[in-house]
C-alpha cells in the first residue's frame, strides 16, 4: 500500500470512529429539545437512547466477519452509509416509530465503523510502530470528540433546531467517504471460511438480547432470559458440530485474545461505571447547572487525548509492560480517590479521581487494542476484532447499570464495595496484559 495513502485514510478511520463517540453526546444534550418539539415521553426518549446502544452491541461481531469477508474498506463505506442515512431519517422523522428506526440503523452502521476503521488501519499500517502510532491517533481523536460533543451540541442547539444537529453527521460522513475514495479496494479474500448468516443471527439475538438485560432497570424478563440462553446453546451446537466455524476458536479465542477481551471488558467497565456514577452525582445536584457538569467532566474526558496521544507515539512492544504498569497505577490511584470522597466533601477531588482513572486507561487501552490487531492471524482479525469490541460494548452497559445501583444504594455503602472491585479487577487486567506483551515483543523481535 502506498504511503501517501495512509494519512488521509487515518483521518478517515479517526473520523469514523469519532462519529460513534459524539453521539451519547449529541442525543443527551438533544433529548430535551426534541422531546418538547415531538411530545415525547420520557420511555419514549429512554427507548431512542438505548436503540442506538442494543443495534451498535449488537451487530458488532457480524461487523467484524464483514470486514473479514467483503474487506475493511468496503465495510467502512458500507457502515458510512448506514449511519450518514440514520442520521438524516433522524432529522426528518415525526414519528416515534421512524425515530427508533433511524437510531437502529445508526447503530448498525456505528457497529461497522469501529471494526471496519481498525481493520483498515492494520491492513495499511504495516510496522507495529506506525500501527501503535495510528491507533493513538485514532483512539486520540474519538477521546476528543467524546470530551467536545457535550459542549459544541449545547451551542449549536442555542442557535438552530435540533435537526439541524444531526445533519453534521451526515456532512462528516461525506468527508469520509472522499478522503477514502482515492484508496484501492482490496481484493477478496480466499483464506476466509465461508459466510455463515445462521450463526451470525444468533450472535445478534444473543448479543442484543443480553445487553437490553444489562440496561433494563427494571424486573427480569424470562422470556428474554430463555432466548438469550438458547441463542447462545446454539451457537456453541453449530460452532462445535457444524462445517463452517465463525469463531475458528484456536485463533479467535487463544489465550492472548481471551485476555485482551477481558481486559477490555474491565477497562470499559471502569471508565464508563465511574463516569456514570459522576455524571449522575453532578445530574442529582440541584445546584449544578447542566453546562457546569459539561466543564465538571471535561477534564476526566479531555486527558484521554493526552493518554492517547503519548502512548501511540512513546510505547513500542519493548516498553509495553511500562505503559500498563503506570496506567494500572494511576487508574488505580484514581479510583481510591473515589473511595475516600464523595461529592459533598469535595467536587475538585472526584475531578481529579476522575482524570486519574481516564489517563491511566488511556495509557493501556492502545496497547490492548494493538496486541488484539498483532495476536489475530489475518483470516481472523476482522472476527477478532469485532469480539473485542462486543466486550467493550459489555463492559460499559454493565459498568453504568452496576454504578447506577450502587449509587442508588442508601448512604452510598454499596459503593467502596465496588470501587475495590474495580482496583481488583484493573490489577489482574494489567497482570494478565503484562504477560501477554511479553509474547507480542518475542514476537516482534
Amino acid at each position: 500500500m502506498r504511503s501517501d495513502h495512509q494519512i488521509p485514510t487515518l483521518i478517515a478511520c479517526s473520523l469514523a470512529y469519532g462519529l460513534v463517540l459524539m453521539d451519547p453526546g449529541f442525543i443527551s444534550v438533544a433529548l430535551g429539545a426534541i422531546q418538547r418539539d415531538l411530545v415525547l415521553s420520557g420511555t419514549d426518549l429512554r427507548h431512542i437512547v438505548s436503540m442506538y446502544n442494543v443495534a451498535l452491541a449488537s451487530c458488532l461481531i457480524l461487523a467484524g466477519s464483514l470486514c473479514d469477508h467483503i474487506g475493511s474498506k468496503r465495510a467502512l463505506l458500507v457502515g458510512v452509509a448506514l449511519y450518514a442515512g440514520g442520521s438524516a431519517m433522524f432529522s426528518l422523522s415525526e414519528d416515534l416509530s421512524l425515530l427508533l428506526l433511524a437510531r437502529a440503523g445508526q447503530g448498525v452502521g456505528a457497529s461497522l465503523l469501529i471494526p471496519g476503521s481498525l481493520s483498515l488501519l492494520n491492513d495499511i499500517f504495516q510496522s507495529p510502530r506506525e500501527k501503535m502510532k495510528a491507533i493513538g491517533w485514532w483512539g486520540g481523536f474519538g477521546s476528543i470528540a467524546m470530551a467536545l460533543s457535550p459542549l459544541c451540541a449545547g451551542l449549536l442547539l442555542s442557535h438552530v433546531d435540533w435537526a439541524t444537529l444531526f445533519y453534521l453527521n451526515v456532512v462528516l460522513s461525506v468527508i469520509i467517504l472522499i478522503l477514502l475514495a482515492p484508496l484501492p479496494m482490496a481484493r477478496r479474500r480466499r483464506d476466509v471460511a465461508p459466510f455463515d448468516a445462521v450463526t451470525h443471527c444468533l450472535c445478534v439475538t444473543f448479543t442484543g438480547g443480553l445487553v437490553v438485560l444489562l440496561t433494563d432497570r427494571g424486573s427480569p424478563s424470562y422470556w428474554l432470559c430463555a432466548l438469550v440462553l438458547t441463542a447462545l446453546l446454539m451457537i456453541v451446537i453449530r460452532e462445535s458440530r457444524g462445517s463452517i466455524k465463525v469463531f475458528h476458536r484456536p485463533l479467535v479465542f487463544k489465550p492472548s485474545l481471551l485476555a485482551c477481551y477481558f481486559a477490555g471488558t474491565v477497562i470499559n467497565f471502569s471508565f464508563y461505571g465511574v463516569l456514570f456514577y459522576f455524571s449522575l452525582s453532578l445530574a442529582r445536584d440541584s445546584s449544578v447547572t447542566p453546562i457546569s457538569t459539561a466543564l465538571a467532566l471535561l477534564p476526566g474526558t479531555g486527558v484521554l487525548v493526552v493518554g492517547y496521544m503519548l502512548t501511540g507515539r512513546y510505547a513500542s512492544p519493548s516498553r509495553f509492560s511500562h505503559f500498563l504498569g503506570a496506567g494500572g497505577l494511576i487508574t488505580i490511584f484514581g479510583l481510591m480517590i473515589f473511595t475516600l470522597f464523595n461529592l459533598g466533601s469535595g467536587l475538585v477531588f472526584l475531578m481529579a479521581g476522575l482524570s486519574l482513572v481516564s489517563f491511566g486507561l488511556a495509557l493501556i487501552t492502545p496497547i490492548v487494542t494493538g496486541i488484539v490487531l498483532a495476536q489475530a492471524t489475518s483470516e481472523v482479525v476482522g472476527v477478532a476484532n469485532g469480539v473485542f469490541n462486543t466486550c467493550r460494548q459489555f463492559g460499559v452497559c454493565f459498568g453504568i447499570a452496576t454504578f447506577f445501583t450502587a449509587h442508588d444504594a442508601e448512604d452510598g455503602l454499596g459503593l467502596n464495595p465496588l470501587l475495590w472491585l474495580t482496583i481488583f479487577l484493573v490489577v489482574v487486567a494489567v497482570g494478565v496484559m503484562s504477560w501477554v506483551s511479553s509474547l507480542t515483543r518475542e514476537h516482534t523481535v
